[in-house]
């Protein structure tokens, strides 16, 4: 007799014995369990039989099989006994949670890391129930106060992903709880922490102290400028960094030819005395850029005059041209450079942008431009603009030539044409290299693209990506599923390196999964033949050597 039961405890009624006759006080027969202390035994006065110790299915808390010998005696005869064998058969009940490995986790990443990088690679959980649904884990995260900040793309994988920029100014370290949950009904679950520590990039330009700084003409060369309010200085915003700054002049104008400025201190010095009738107050733009890298940099201007100043009879912008370069994320109000006349002390003296194409900058009254609206270098990567300078209480006017060169940064993620895709491979698409379907990708930044494939193995091993999208079959003989899940990852080549992800579908045919299994059937089979055939051969060889040294 064999019966089926569920892992239980003990005292649980198991099953009931089908045989003739009454067990009861009086009854014709009477049951008995064979052996000392059985996990099984029969009710007293019924058919019944009662577990005597917990079963469990893995082993651990009770046995995982049991068998038993139940003795029917009739009785008031001589007849012999009967022996009636029993074995029950433990089946798997959903009875074991997850188990996170490794747990709890803590991770460091660069604020500077792209959206869908990953955070946490490869969490793992066991389950101890038997392999199928009850021992299946999906992970996910809870939610809570920074929880959108990561992500889990692919339930059944465990790979954590960055969701959301991060901000080492705003947020230096945060807590997630990872769930891994598996598919009984009721399902189990189990929880872990993943703290994730912020490291600092380099991500801010450097910071002047104040925007506009003034001081006295010196009376002789080789004296240093008394700057007000105080002097220069420009800090790197990155604290976790906190590069060297490193000082000089943003124009090669003439009139910077007399002045000399140290690069560590920012000091200011008179190198020669100004020629009479020099327009003043002299503008100078002073720019702050970090050491270790030329693209982070700050400006700010410094007005230097004389008690008295002489003002020139005919208007003129000093020089006649300018040129500037800006960086495409800049943000509005990030003054580029300073115009400005020989009239400087003039306050009648207007300036205003008579040629600005798409309002992309603004002119202040001291004759600072400075960007207007965000700039795109995909858009438009020169500017030429044209300022007026001049007078309300006279005729004159000067005009100046401004050349404004963007400066490309890497700004965009890689752009999937379809949020997902989803293909389908037919018996007649299993040989190597043929065509599954194309994943297209563009970049508005025209970075060159880089395209790979993750997601688990074997699954990720049976298909190739190249760089134009196209998806190829590499190898199928480890095939055992109706679909496979991955994700082509698209890499570009800016700098900083921006990443972006899409998920891929595939759906295999029937007979595809029915041959994959059959050729996994024969393999055994085929090399018992052929060790057959060996072995075969090697017997008929040693016979007819042994009769040939008979007949010898």
């Amino acid at each position: 007799m064999i019966t089926e039961i569920f892992s239980g405890a003990a005292g649980e009624v198991v099953g009931a014995l089908q045989i003739n006759g009454d067990p009861g006080e009086g009854g014709d027969i009477l049951l008995s369990v064979r052996g000392p202390e059985p996990p099984v035994v029969t009710r007293p006065g019924t058919r019944q039989l009662v577990l005597q110790a917990p079963l469990d299915k893995e082993g651990e808390r009770g046995l995982q099989a049991v068998a038993i010998e139940v003795v029917c005696t009739r009785r008031q005869t001589d007849d012999p006994s009967i022996t009636i064998p029993v074995r029950f058969v433990v089946t798997d009940v959903n009875d074991n949670a997850p188990r996170f490995i490794g747990a709890p986790f803590s991770v460091s990443v660069s604020e500077g890391a792209p959206v869908s990088s990953a955070v946490l690679a490869g969490v793992r959980a066991e389950d101890k129930d038997q392999e199928g649904p009850f021992s299946t884990v999906e992970f996910s995260i809870e939610d809570g106060p920074h929880s959108h900040l990561v992500a889990i793309d692919n339930p059944l994988a465990g790979d954590v992903t960055l969701a959301q920029s991060l901000d080492f100014e705003a947020l230096q370290v945060f807590t997630v709880t990872l769930r891994a949950q598996d598919q009984g009904s009721p399902p189990l679950s189990a929880h872990a922490t993943l703290t994730v520590h912020v490291l600092d990039a380099d991500d801010q330009n450097p910071h002047f102290d104040h925007d506009r700084y003034t001081a006295p003409l010196p009376d002789r060369p080789g004296e240093e400028l008394d700057v007000s309010p105080e002097p220069i200085r420009a800090v790197d915003p990155d604290v976790g960094i906190n590069a060297s700054i490193q000082y000089s002049f943003n124009s090669d104008s003439p009139e910077y030819s007399f002045f000399t400025l140290d690069p560590a201190t920012a000091t200011v010095r008179l190198k020669t005395p100004l020629p009479e009738a020099f327009p003043q107050p002299v503008l100078l733009v002073v720019r702050a850029t970090q050491r270790d890298n030329a693209n982070h940099y700050s400006l700010a201007t410094l007005a230097v005059s004389s008690s008295v100043p002489l003002l020139p009879a005919v208007l003129r912008f000093s020089p006649p041209h300018y040129s500037a370069s800006v960086l495409e994320n800049s943000p509005p109000g990030t003054t580029l450079l300073a115009v400005h006349t020989n009239r400087p002390m003039d306050q009648t003296i207007r300036f205003k942008l008579a040629e600005n194409p798409d309002g992309a900058f603004t002119i202040k009254d001291n004759g600072e431009i400075a960007v207007a609206v965000p700039l795109d270098f995909e858009s438009r990567k020169e500017y030429l603009l044209r300022v007026v300078a001049a007078s309300t209480s006279s005729q004159m006017s000067a005009v100046a030539a401004v050349n404004v060169t963007v400066i490309n940064v890497n700004d965009h993620d890689p752009q999937f044409q379809q949020s997902n895709y989803e293909f389908y491979v037919s018996g007649r698409d299993v040989r190597v290299g043929a065509l599954v379907g194309k994943v297209e990708v563009s970049d508005l930044d025209e970075d060159e693209v880089d395209l790979s494939l993750k997601g688990p193995m074997p699954m990720a091993s049976m298909f190739s990506i190249n760089g134009r999208g196209e998806l190829r079959v590499r190898d199928l003989g480890a095939l055992n599923h109706s679909a496979a899940h991955l994700v082509v990852v698209a890499r570009d080549s800016g700098d900083p390196p921006r990443q972006a992800s899409v998920p891929v579908s595939i759906q295999f045919a029937g007979d595809l999964l029915r041959r994959s299994a059959a050729a996994r059937d024969e393999g055994p089979f085929i090399l018992m033949v052929v060790f057959g055939i060996l072995l075969g051969t090697l017997l008929v060889v040693i016979v007819t050597l042994a009769v040939y040294i008979v007949k010898q």
